[in-house]
């Protein structure tokens, strides 16, 4: 009775459950069916507003056209609108005014709104000489939604509409919005100004025109003189551009004393060369000395003044104007002796020249700074190896842990279920057994097999035979035969180590058993060796002989085999822990067993 009722009640939850998928998928249906149809009922509102709405119908039919309005949303109105715009009609579905496609660029220069910016000239005492004026001009994006529309009313009462719009689309809302589109200031505008006033009653847009204003550059001192008007010596540097360099080189030269006579003299030859070229030129007196270094520019296009002063030159003209009422108190003498020292200069030739300034400039002693030598500090080399022995400790005991959680993971991937019941039945489950064959099955097998003998029972001295390799051949076989081959060298060294024989042959029904992958398969050295101890503990299981021998129920395990896993670096725990889990397994699935074997009976 208690069967009947559970199979009742499965079946009706299977019906409830099929009920519950059927109601599922057809509410998905209509959800799909009522999508679709929103979204053909707003394609329809974009095609009948992509067409140009006369005014009689518009007033006749205002509460039709909002109700096509609730249907749209702001991307569906900017698609009529771009519909409209490829149709060559204004973006506004009230107005038929045409529209032209202009190829403009992607970007537009505000030259209304300037910004204007004052920048001053200073000389090396940061004191003012002059300014001028900087125009900036800011470049913007230009907007390519108003070229859709024949002028700004229109633009302004599509943005009016598209603010009173919803976000989201119909399909996504699932029914109108049924808000009231307040048209108050677009009727207004349409009785007040008609939506195509003819060209007589279009306001003119005045043109202001543009003032030329005058921009005005000064020319710089020319820079090529002749070699007779070079005369030698010091130049005067600016604060900001003497470095720290400078200063050890200028460190070394003459006295401050001789500085100064030498920076005054230069000077009072420079204003007797200049006197001497004003006198032979002739200049007129109403002409200014600022007169000359400037010159005016008019600039009709930017409507920008700008002006720009060299410092130099007006540091020049000052002492020009200065030094020659100093010079006309001097003495008779003085004005001889600077009138000689030009006179013997200009007759040097230049190789001459470029000799006295070479054997000047030599004098000049440059310091190379030396880098400053910091000595290193002592290293305690006990104490760094002290903290390298403590750290490749820590490191290795991490590794090792590490280590032990792979091979324990890999271990319990093998054992599966049909290698618990080989261990449950001590090894008496026959994988493959050679009386169960026919006389046709062993020929076509050992035809197969080619020259090499099937292993079988009673066959002494014969090992393993494997099959060729052909076309789809089982991966699980493969996979045994790989991991057996790669053990083969581990068995080799383990019988040599604990003295027993024929270890690897009597293991392969074991390892037939075994639950292989492509990631279990492929272990290194280490790893085969631990493997090989472990699956001679679970031979040792279904053979009581090797049980007695190497692993007695109430004595110490077998000294050869401790002495194995001590060579390996396997604690005696590890591999305990290993065997311990796959009993504990074996003897849950005893017990699940026999709660089957109670549950039928």
């Amino acid at each position: 009775m208690d069967k009947l009722k559970t199979k009742q009640q499965k079946m009706v939850e299977e019906a409830e459950k099929l009920a519950r998928e059927t109601a599922r998928k057809q509410a998905q249906l209509r959800r799909i069916e009522k999508e679709r149809l929103l979204r053909r009922t707003v394609f329809e509102t974009i095609c009948e507003l992509s067409e140009t709405v006369s005014e009689e119908i518009l007033l006749q039919k205002v509460f039709i056209y909002k109700f096509q309005l609730n249907n749209l949303d702001v991307n569906s109105w900017w698609e009529m609108v771009e519909e409209r715009f490829l149709d060559h009609l204004c973006g506004f579905p009230l107005c038929s005014n045409k529209v032209v496609m202009k190829q403009l660029s992607l970007y537009r220069i505000d030259r209304k709104n300037k910004k204007v910016v004052f920048i001053f000239l200073l000389n090396s005492s940061n004191d003012y000489l002059d300014g001028y004026v900087c125009v900036s001009l800011q470049i913007f994006e230009r907007c390519t939604e108003t070229q859709k529309f024949c002028g700004e009313k229109c633009f302004r009462r599509s943005a009016y509409v598209i603010s009173q719009l919803a976000d989201e689309p119909l399909w996504i809302r699932g029914s109108h919005c049924g808000r009231y589109l307040n048209f108050a200031l677009i009727f207004s505008v349409f009785f007040m100004i008609s939506l195509n006033p003819p060209p007589t009653q279009k306001p003119v847009e005045q043109t202001v025109a543009k003032q030329p204003i005058n921009v005005e550059f000064v020319r710089e001192r020319s820079v090529v003189m002749k070699l007779s008007d070079l005369h030698i010596g010091e130049s005067a540097e600016t604060d900001d551009e003497k470095s720290e360099e400078d200063e050890d080189i200028y460190s070394g030269l003459q006295s401050k004393d001789n500085e100064e006579r030498m920076w005054e003299l230069s000077k009072q030859m420079r204003s007797c060369a200049v006197g001497s070229q004003k006198a032979s030129q002739a200049p007129e007196p109403s002409k200014n000395v600022s007169a000359n270094s400037e010159r005016k520019l008019d600039n009709h296009e930017e409507g920008v003044c700008t002006r720009i002063v060299s410092s130099d030159k007006k540091n020049d003209d000052e002492s020009h104007d200065k030094i020659p009422d100093s010079n006309k108190k001097t003495s008779p003498q003085s004005n001889t002796s600077t009138k000689q020292q030009p006179k013997e200069e200009a007759m040097l030739s230049f190789e001459e020249k470029m000799a006295k300034l070479k054997a000047r400039c030599s004098a000049i002693k440059q310091k190379q700074r030396t880098p400053k030598i910091v000595e290193a500090k002592p290293l305690d080399m006990l104490r760094y190896a002290k903290l390298a022995e403590k750290a490749f400790e820590e490191f290795e005991k991490i590794a090792k842990k590490f280590w032990e959680l792979n091979v324990l993971n890999v271990f319990r991937q093998w054992v599966g279920k049909a290698t618990l019941l080989y261990l449950q039945k001590r090894g008496t489950l026959t994988i493959f057994d050679d009386e169960a064959l026919t006389e046709v099955e062993a020929i076509f097998m050992q035809f197969c097999a080619g020259d090499r003998k099937l292993p079988g029972k009673g066959r002494d001295g014969e090992g393993d035979v494997i099959l060729p390799r052909v076309h789809k051949y089982d991966q699980a076989l493969a996979r045994r035969d790989v991991l057996y081959e790669s053990l083969l060298p581990s068995w080799h060294s383990f019988e040599r180590d604990i003295e027993v024989e024929d270890c690897a042959h009597r293991a392969y029904p074991l390892i037939s058993t075994f639950t292989l992958s492509a990631d279990n398969v492929n272990l290194d050295k280490c790893e085969a060796r631990l493997a090989v101890a472990f699956i001679f503990r679970l031979l040792a299981h279904c053979d009581t002989d090797l049980l007695d021998v190497y692993f007695p129920t109430n004595k110490c395990v077998n000294s050869s085999f401790a002495k194995y896993l001590e060579n390996i670096e396997c604690p005696m725990s590890v591999f305990n822990r290993m065997i311990k889990d796959v009993m504990d397994r074996i003897a849950s699935l005893s017990s699940d067993q026999e709660q089957e074997h109670s549950d039928v009976h």
